[in-house]
């Protein structure tokens, strides 16, 4: 006969850690189930009962808003609660929360603080957000040795966007002797992994040696993605196809991504794909001629502020590689 145990009986015979880390398991469950209200109510108990996994995961939920009102404030104290206690997620968070001030004053100094305790622990992102750091001088004297000492941490352990940033380094010379060759390995290693900064800075590359088709493919896969350079790659690629007609339908691609590159925020990347479209409606080049249309676009331009030469800029843009956040 199979005799049964009284919940009670059970909390008897553990103890609180036990509880805890049980709770902790269960939350995890329900959250993986999306049922976050259950969630949160197990991980509210073990977090005050100091458990660090539940911690950091209920400050997940407040910052996120899952299964709780989204509350950046809440978030914070519990990832410093869970961070004190060394969990590297929650120090990693922290150190976001401290370098963008999202519910707690932007602290630069700080960031650097937290992501060093992670990155410490082997957490890519922080070693890859540290190196970030190092590199623009945030929170900490600019120092790109120190920079490509947490890019190679990160990139060896398969860290795209760090292998990314470690050809930057490179391309640059930036804390380490200029290396074409080792700059194309690590954008190459990278974009294979579906980076987009890696796969735009492969794109330039290919550029830079005269290489079109290369330079167009690893392009179209970067503007596949969201990332900060997105329309910058977009102008990129259009200028590409304009200047080579030896590419299948070069001058409609061209339209197409000058039409999404003008919607940038940016007036410098805006304003010279309005001015690279306005020559494509002059003269009928992927689109029906339009001199109206084409007129239209220059003043656009103008009102940018760009000053009538998309190539200025392609050159500028090429000149330096930059590390990517």
């Amino acid at each position: 006969m199979v005799t049964s145990v009284a919940m009670g009986q059970i909390q008897d015979i553990l103890s609180d850690d036990d509880i805890a880390y049980h709770n902790t398991l269960m939350g995890r469950w329900h959250y993986n189930r999306k049922e976050y209200a259950e969630a949160v109510s197990l991980f509210e108990k073990a977090a005050e009962q100091g458990n660090a996994e539940a911690q950091y995961s209920l400050g997940k939920c407040y910052y996120n808003g899952e299964g709780v009102g989204k509350d950046f404030t809440k978030a914070v104290s519990w990832f410093a609660k869970a961070a004190e206690q060394g969990n590297a997620s929650a120090q990693l968070m922290l150190g976001h929360r401290y370098y963008y001030g999202y519910g707690v004053g932007m602290d630069y100094a700080k960031a650097v603080y937290w992501y060093g305790k992670a990155a410490q622990q082997g957490n890519t992102e922080a070693q890859t957000n540290l190196g970030n750091c190092y590199s623009e001088g945030c929170g900490v004297s600019q120092d790109y040795a120190r920079a490509v000492y947490w890019y190679e941490k990160a990139a060896a352990q398969g860290d795209a966007l760090a292998q990314s940033n470690l050809g930057c380094c490179y391309y640059n010379g930036e804390g380490v002797s200029k290396d074409y060759a080792k700059a194309v390995y690590w954008f190459s290693i990278a974009a294979a992994q579906g980076c987009p900064e890696a796969q735009y800075n492969l794109g330039m590359w290919y550029d830079k040696v005269e290489d079109k088709n290369n330079a167009a493919y690893w392009c179209e896969k970067a503007v596949q993605a969201d990332f900060e350079y997105k329309n910058q790659a977009q102008l990129f690629l259009a200028s590409i196809y304009y200047k080579n007609p030896n590419i299948a339908g070069n001058y409609a691609k061209a339209v197409k991504y000058l039409n999404l590159a003008k919607e940038s925020n940016n007036n410098e990347i805006s304003g010279s794909a309005c001015d690279l479209l306005s020559k494509c409606y002059r003269n009928g080049r992927g689109v029906a001629q339009d001199i109206r249309k084409a007129d239209e676009l220059l003043a656009e331009a103008k009102a940018k502020g760009c000053g009538g030469d998309v190539d200025v800029l392609i050159e500028k843009l090429k000149k330096e590689f930059s590390v990517a956040r």
